[in-house]
């Protein structure tokens, strides 16, 4: 039986580039335009009409830059998530990373985001851990960190901090010591300061990376309409105050798309 719900029935205008094919949901991407595609610069290198809309954005493309008839559709549902995956993670690990798709879902399954539909509902908690799964995997600079213990950790990186069915030592025994290290570093611990969880961040090889791509997607979605003018206000100023200095010094370059993407949403805020 079809899924309606990971399926993306409705529609969610986002800053990365959804708009609508059929009745569905899409997601245009930059690393993974089509299949086979990596980088949308070449195809835009062949289509001058979509030249400048790329480079004047090249983190992804702004609104909906994308009509009907344009090839570069992809509808994000489990099927797309995991055909990125094929022929580059070992059959068993695409089984791991099934498993930890489903206990996300599973852990997340009663959580709802501040974000709405476009019908007014509130969209599920588990879009945003897929997001940000997805924000590893389609940035071709994020190549280093697309292994199976980053996307893994990228599904996972809530579940210890915001749901009671799932503990360390489950993690533990189905992933492997990596990955659940990876998640207890993206756990901040009620009364932990910042920069104590920049400290535990640091000590992970992965970690940083999928908090940089956990702070985007926040940034992404953080719409007033949303979270209010107070709620983004503060997440304004703890990213400026506390993580782009801390971003920086991960990537080690200013023109990181990640990073220049995430300075031109806090910017906008």
């Amino acid at each position: 039986m079809t899924n309606n719900r990971d399926e993306h029935q409705h529609q969610q205008i986002l800053p990365i580039g959804y708009d609508v094919d059929n009745g569905n949901e899409v997601l245009i991407s930059k690393g993974w335009l089509k299949e086979g595609l990596k980088d949308a610069r070449r195809e835009a290198d062949d289509r001058p009409e979509l030249r400048e809309r790329v480079n004047s954005n090249p983190s992804g493309f702004l609104g909906k830059v994308y009509t009907e008839g344009d090839s570069g559709y992809v509808k994000e549902n489990k099927e797309t998530f995991f055909r990125r995956l094929e022929g580059r993670f070992a059959p068993s690990e695409i089984l791991k990373t099934k498993l930890a798709y489903m206990l996300a879902k599973y852990g997340h399954r009663w959580q709802e985001r501040k974000e709405l539909w476009e019908d007014g509902r509130k969209v599920r908690y588990f879009e945003h851990v897929r997001r940000v799964a997805l924000i590893l995997m389609d940035t071709p600079e994020m190549d280093g960190i697309f292994c199976p213990e980053g996307v893994q950790i990228a599904l996972l990186h809530d579940v210890l901090e915001d749901t009671k069915d799932i503990s360390a030592e489950i993690l533990e025994m189905m992933f492997g010591r990596e990955v659940v290290l990876g998640v207890i570093a993206m756990t901040k611990r009620k009364g932990m300061s910042t920069e104590e969880y920049q400290r535990g961040l640091k000590r992970h090889g992965i970690a940083p990376w999928i908090k940089l791509c956990d702070r985007l997607d926040n940034m992404r979605h953080c719409r007033i309409e949303y979270v209010g003018e107070e709620f983004r206000e503060k997440q304004k100023v703890e990213t400026l105050e506390y993580w782009m200095g801390w971003f920086l010094e991960l990537v080690g370059k200013h023109d990181h798309p990640l990073y220049v993407e995430l300075e031109g949403l806090v910017m906008k805020s």
